[in-house]
């Protein structure tokens, strides 16, 4: 489902920093693109 996740070096950096801090509040899909928020821990 969707695109495959890029793989330059900044988004690579960035995926494991969303994952240790910050939590996902919400997703949508919005012309056929998704998008996420995401908080610190208790933001949402």
């Amino acid at each position: 489902m969707g695109q495959p996740l890029d793989q330059t070096a900044q988004e690579q950096a960035k995926r494991p920093v969303l994952t240790e801090h910050f939590v996902q509040c919400g997703t949508r899909r919005v012309q056929g693109a998704e998008i996420s928020v995401c908080a610190r821990p208790g933001r949402c």
